[in-house]
C-alpha cells in the first residue's frame, strides 16, 4: 500500500509539473480577438518562453491578410505588459498595453499608416493566464 501510494504521488508531482511547463509555455496558445478602430478580427497566437517573459508570435484566421504578429509578454512587480508588432509587406503596426483582466489586454497602437495612440483590446475567452 506505502509503496503503490508512493507511485502515485510521485506522478502527481510530475504530472503536475508538466502542466506547470505546458502552461507556462502555451500560455498564448489560442484564437484571440484583435479589436481597434470599430472592427475585430480573429489572431491565431502562440507562445515560447517562461512565466516572466513570453515571447509571442501569430496570424490573423479568417481573413485575406498576410500580416505576422510578433512581441513580447512580461510579467513582473504584479503587472503584465504586453507589446507586439504587425507586419504585413510595407504596413507596420506598433502595439503596447497591459492586462486588464484575466483574457484581456487594452493599450494603444502606433501605425505608418497615420494612427497615433489610438485604442485596442487584445481579448480571448476559456482560460486565464
Amino acid at each position: 500500500m506505502k509503496d503503490s501510494l508512493q507511485k502515485t504521488h510521485r506522478l502527481v508531482i510530475v504530472f503536475g509539473i508538466c502542466m506547470i511547463f505546458f502552461c507556462a509555455n502555451n500560455l498564448f496558445a489560442a484564437e484571440w480577438s484583435l479589436s481597434r478602430l470599430g472592427k475585430t478580427h480573429t489572431v491565431n497566437l502562440s507562445s515560447s518562453g517562461n512565466n516572466s517573459r513570453l515571447n509571442i508570435s501569430g496570424h490573423y484566421i479568417g481573413i485575406q491578410n498576410n500580416s505576422k504578429f510578433t512581441g513580447t509578454v512580461y510579467q513582473d512587480r504584479g503587472k503584465t505588459l504586453i507589446h507586439f508588432v504587425q507586419l504585413d509587406g510595407t504596413y507596420v503596426a506598433i502595439h503596447s498595453g497591459i492586462k486588464i483582466d484575466d483574457n484581456t489586454f487594452s493599450g494603444v497602437f502606433y501605425d505608418n499608416s497615420g494612427n497615433e495612440a489610438k485604442k485596442f483590446t487584445l481579448s480571448r475567452g476559456g482560460f486565464s493566464f
